[in-house]
């Protein structure tokens, strides 16, 4: 099922460091260059196998949660979800093959921005597969890094998106 975790920054910074396996292309400049974005939720989306592209109410509860704290952008960060089974070193996810999962998982994160913007929503796609360094910002201070394989996940204080499986 798949998972959409939202948090809210007044400052939220990433900065593209090095692809991975998977790592989507991205041209020379974007590569360590910061994006810097304010007032703006994160959404991160965890897509497990079998999941299909997100239906109207999970666009509406992003929407409404990010409506009612103020969100002028939503960065969306989408992820595949763990895989099944009982060797790790496998190469397939439940019966599909990963290199699938990763492609559906792009497919519906895509899809989700896509439809987000439809709305008249400013969306950001996170590069999928990057090594990022993030920094974040909740108040006038100075931003704070953070891992750079973190995703900061601060579960949101409204109702309908608060750490839950959609």
């Amino acid at each position: 099922m798949m998972r959409v975790y939202g948090s809210f920054w007044h400052c939220f910074e990433y900065t593209p460091l090095f692809p991975g396996p998977c790592g989507i292309a991205l041209d020379v400049p974007a590569i360590g260059a910061s994006r810097v974005f304010f007032e703006c939720m994160l959404v991160r989306v965890v897509v497990e196998s079998g999941d299909r592209s997100p239906d109207s109410e999970v666009l509406h509860k992003i929407r409404r949660v990010g409506a009612a704290h103020g969100s002028s952008y939503f960065i969306v960060h989408g992820v595949p979800g763990h895989a099944r089974g009982t060797d790790r070193g496998t190469a397939v996810h439940g019966s599909r093959d990963v290199l699938e999962h990763v492609a559906d998982t792009l497919d519906i994160v895509s899809e989700l921005t896509e439809r987000l913007e439809e709305y008249g929503e400013r969306v950001h796609l996170m590069p999928f597969g990057w090594t990022l360094h993030y920094g974040i910002r909740e108040g006038a201070g100075p931003v704070v890094p953070l891992r750079k394989d973190h995703v900061p996940e601060r579960p949101v204080a409204a109702p309908g998106l608060s750490i839950a499986q959609l």
